[in-house]
Order: structure tokens, then sequence, then C-alpha cells
């Protein structure tokens, strides 16, 4: 497969060193294109004195001497080198594409727009809970092809899997396939939300008839166009009872004929967000043998991650929650959904190109005070300032201060931005960070 092939490995970062790692061990030749430039990785760079590397940029002579392309998920296909070297016919790979044509065991992939490193995180402890060796790894983590040279056949691989690893998949297959839900995001990377939505559906293509789908039948775009998924249809609700699978009933997970697995209420996760991730998580242990009680002992022992409603502390009465994952306007919709009002909302970051408007009805409700920063500020504000007034800040800590002077007993200051964080910060865990020292220091 990879035997006296010139590899090309696009991207140098944490994915793309775990690949390069791999395939030294390999009988090929590997070469690196790295758009940032050589100081950034000198160290990492001298560990493979016999991989050729190319820093400062992509360049298309590059991507055309080459047999194979490990293409990095932050690298767009849509670069010019790509273009070319598809134009010659020379195939494109994901990490997770050569991964799979290495690794032993079962392959459990989850995608979707919103909660997929919580249902990734606690899936894993359900099969771990249930005496499986489970690893959590992908997007949320280890790249998969760090796993391949000491796997088994009997491991179970969970893995966090995002559009931009699903564009270049070729062969790549899990057993279990999740899809969570489907919201407006990336709209910087996408023309429109529909190849969006279809790089999400590509978890399905290779499925065959003795796989499984796990799938949200309260998703619209899922229910309409479940009929292109080929494998064994499991579907999970908390809104209806769906033709087949489990759903919540007050709190409840069942299966269709009423019987309770687990109960989410008796869990450290709140919100119905993170009821719509149990739900996929329980569907997944189910379809792994996973017991119920099991289950419940890693629903009941998992803790939020950090940064997806994330509960800081309270001062005075007033609770501070850290939701600086949510950076699209569906995560925002769900953590809003879980408080019943005089929530004092701060948003805003880098634009993402969607629709502030879908978030009128709960901010007109539920929303005391508007708190707008960064780049998209303006715009949120143009989009939501005919249902709550919105009020500027130039730092996150400004809106945290002004936020808790105003705040009562019973208020809720919340950061959920809607936006990406690189106007301002590192990563939304930086985002999150700051406001977390700012909270404690109230």
């Amino acid at each position: 497969m990879i035997q006296a092939k010139r590899i090309l490995v696009a991207g140098f970062a944490q994915t793309g060193q775990a690949v390069v790692d791999f395939l030294v061990g390999q009988p090929c030749a590997v070469a690196v294109s790295e758009m940032q430039p050589a100081d950034e990785f000198r160290n990492e760079a001298a560990k493979y004195p016999n991989v050729k590397f190319e820093f400062g940029g992509h360049t298309t002579e590059t991507f055309l001497k080459t047999d194979l392309i490990i293409l990095s998920p932050g690298i767009p296909d849509s670069i010019t080198p790509v273009v070319e070297a598809r134009k010659k016919g020379i195939p494109i790979w994901s990490e997770i594409e050569l991964a799979y044509h290495f690794l032993k065991g079962t392959l459990i992939g989850i995608t979707g727009t919103n909660g997929k490193s919580t249902t990734t995180e606690l899936t894993g402890k359900m099969l771990q809970e249930g005496g499986k060796r489970a690893y959590v790894c992908g997007n949320i983590g280890k790249p998969l092809i760090e796993f391949c040279k000491n796997s088994k056949a009997d491991d179970f691989y969970v893995i966090e899997l995002s559009s931009f690893q699903l564009e270049t998949i070729v062969e790549f297959r899990p057993h279990i396939a999740a899809l969570l839900n489907l919201a407006e995001d990336h709209l910087d990377r996408y023309p429109s939300v529909e190849p969006y939505y279809q790089a999400k559906m590509r978890i399905f293509k290779n499925q065959k008839e003795n796989d499984f789908a796990a799938i949200n039948y309260d998703d619209p775009y899922i229910r309409s166009h479940a009929e292109s998924i080929h494998s064994n249809k499991f579907w999970f609700s908390r809104k209806v009872v769906p033709p087949s699978g489990i759903y919540s009933q007050e709190g409840l997970v069942r299966v269709i004929s009423g019987a309770s697995i687990v109960n989410f209420n008796l869990g450290k996760l709140k919100g119905v967000h993170n009821l719509e991730n149990t739900l996929c998580a329980a569907s997944i242990g189910l379809l792994c043998g996973v017991t119920n009680k099991a289950m419940q002992r890693a629903i009941e022992s998992f803790t939020a991650l950090h940064h997806r409603m994330e509960l800081i502390g309270e001062k005075n009465g007033v609770q501070y929650y850290d939701d600086s994952k949510a950076t699209n306007v569906d995560a925002v919709v769900k953590s809003l959904e879980s408080f019943p009002g005089d929530i004092h909302l701060i948003m805003g970051g880098k634009d993402k190109g969607c629709d502030y408007k879908v978030l009128s009805d709960l901010v007109k409700t539920r929303v005391k005070r508007l708190l707008l920063i960064g780049e998209a500020k303006e715009r949120i504000a143009s989009e939501l300032g005919s249902v709550r007034k919105p009020e500027f800040f130039s730092t996150l800590e400004e809106a945290v201060k002004s936020a808790a002077r105003s705040a009562q007993k019973g208020d809720v200051v919340l950061l959920s931005p809607a936006c990406s964080s690189f106007d301002m910060f590192l990563n939304y865990k930086e985002r999150g960070r700051v406001f977390r020292e700012t909270v404690n220091k109230l």
C-alpha cells in the first residue's frame, strides 16, 4: 500500500508529527510541507534526519512530486497545491484514512456540530466501566495513527471526528458511526451549510449492512437523509419515541419497549445538550454490549469537560458558567435552553458567518443583559439589537466585571460566544481560562 512510495505529509502540527513518526518506520520516503517557518519546528524536525522538509509555505511543485498526500485537517483541500495534485490523480488521504489501513480493533466514530468531545469522552468511560479496553482519540486528543503500532483486535477506539477529517477519507469505515446533530458552523471554510453537512455525513460512506449508525431523530436534516445510510440505524431522541433505538422521558433513558436503561438526572452533567450527548453515548454503549449498571456508573462519575457549560463558581447567589467551546449559534441555543431566564450573556469573537437571528426568541425571553466582545460584536448587535439592547466591551474581563456588578441573586453569568476565539485569544481554552481567572478575582 505505501511500500516504496513517496509520501508527503501536509502540515507538521500534532497530527502531522504523529503521521511522520509512524511513517519513518515504514518502507517509504517521507517529506513534509508546512506553512509556518522552520524556527517554529526546529526541535521537532531534528528528530527526523531522513525526512525532507519544506517550511514557510506549500508549493505546488512539492505536492506534485509525490505518490500520496496525507493532509492535516487544518489545511483546506481547496488550496492550489492540493487542487493541482488531485488533477494529476495523486491520492489525498486524511490521517484517519492512513490509520484505518493499519489499525486492529473496533472503530467507533463520533461526529456532529456540537457535543462531540463530551460524547466521545462519556462513551469511552462507559466502555471502560463495561470492562472493555477502550481508547479515546481523534480530534479530541491523540491522533488515531498513534495507536497503530500496538493495536490489538479486541481494542475499542472511540474517535472524535471533524468534518475536516472526513473530507478526505477513502475507505475509512467505523463499525459504529454516530452523528449527534447538524447546525451552521465553519461557514468561513465552507460556501454554505450543505457541503459542511455532506462532509459530516461521509462518516457513513463506507459502512456495510453489519455496521451501525447511531443517529439523532430530532435533527431534521439527519432524518430526511437517513435513506443514504446503508448500515443498521439506531435512533436516539430527547423529544419523541423514535422508530427504533432509545429516547428520554423526564431524565430516564428508555428503550422502545419503555424499559429504563439509565437515569441522566443522577449524573453531574446538566442541560438539554448533555442529555442529547448521553443518549448518543448510551446508544453506542448498548451496541457494544455494555450493561445498564456500567453505563450508570459512568454517568454518575463523569464530570463536564472544561469550557463546556462548566460551572466556574457562585458568588452572592450568582452562578458563572464557562461555555467557551460554544463556537457556533446552535451551541448557544442549547446553552440558553438550559436556564429558565435571568442570563447575563457574553457573546462575540471572530465571526464564522452564522445566523445570529436564530437566537432572537431565546435572547428576548431569557437574557437579561447582552454583553458583546470581539470582532463580531457589531454584526451580533445588528441582528439581535431589536430584542435586547447590546452593550459593547473591549475585553472579556470588562464584560465579566460589568455583569457581576449588575447580577442579582439567582442570575446566571454565561460566557457562550457563538464565535471562534482567534481575534482575541490563542484558542477557546485560553478564552475560558481568562473567564475563569476573572471570575475567581471577583
